[in-house]
């Protein structure tokens, strides 16, 4: 069950599992930017849909290899099959510490969509329970994304023997890490600190415990993360990784 407590939404780190509440950690200030060159984008809208969106994928899964490379860590990108596994295994000194996904956040969620993945984005949202509701668009998207990555996940990582990290690159003005927070609880937190039930999160809560880790870029820039504290191997696992760079002291 998903508990919230105590949320600051600025460079911070949160916890969604079955702990007493959120606990906050300031990430390592000075972030290493990495420059990857410029996209174009006055040609993405003369290319097919499919090419499009190979490029904000690829470009979003350069970010996230970049991040962990900068913590010292191996990214070996997972050959595509038929499958649809995640993205990365992720390693250090050759020990295998977890899988990552990385999903990219555009401004729009659907105008680019091919055909099939239009029927596949539907699909998803009546399995969470969330096609044909009142919920934002910003939310339903989010929650296909998640959805999504969560069967990547089970493709390879059925028993949860290692951690799996979910890493979000946004490249909308719009939207931002407590978008997130909603899509996963439901939940806005307000100025004083409440919280305010807004959205719906239907069927896709119960399979959250499948992700332990969430990160939050906008673009190459990292903003913060959220913590699954599903599972407690997993995530002392993920915490000692992470410890460095995001400050985990608090935690302790």
């Amino acid at each position: 069950m998903l508990t919230s407590h105590n949320i600051i939404f600025t460079h911070r780190a949160y916890a969604l599992g079955p702990a007493e509440g959120f606990r906050g950690s300031r990430s390592r200030a000075g972030h290493t930017q990495h420059s990857l060159g410029v996209v174009n984008t006055g040609t993405l809208y003369e290319i097919s849909a499919k090419e499009r969106n190979k490029i904000m994928a690829n470009l979003g899964q350069e970010f996230t290899k970049a991040f962990f490379e900068n913590m010292g860590l191996q990214v070996k990108k997972i050959k595509e099959n038929s499958s649809k596994s995640p993205d990365f295994e992720v390693s250090v000194e050759g020990e295998l510490l977890f899988y990552c996904e990385e999903k990219t956040i555009e401004e729009s969620e659907i105008e680019y969509l091919t055909a099939e993945e239009l029927e596949e984005y539907c699909d998803e949202l009546q399995e969470t329970q969330n096609y044909g509701s009142d919920n934002d668009n910003t939310y339903d998207a989010m929650s296909s994304r998640i959805y999504k990555a969560i069967k990547q996940f089970q493709s390879i990582n059925p028993n949860r023997v290692y951690p799996n990290v979910l890493a979000i690159t946004n490249l909308s003005s719009s939207k931002g890490i407590h978008d997130l927070f909603i899509s996963l609880t439901g939940k806005a937190v307000l100025e004083d600190g409440t919280y305010l039930r807004i959205h719906r999160v239907g069927r896709l809560g119960p399979k959250l415990d499948s992700i332990d880790l969430y990160l939050w870029f906008d673009k190459e820039k990292f903003v913060g993360c959220i913590w699954g504290e599903f599972d407690s191997l997993h995530d002392a696992k993920l915490k000692e990784v992470f410890k460095a760079y995001l400050k985990l002291k608090d935690y302790q």
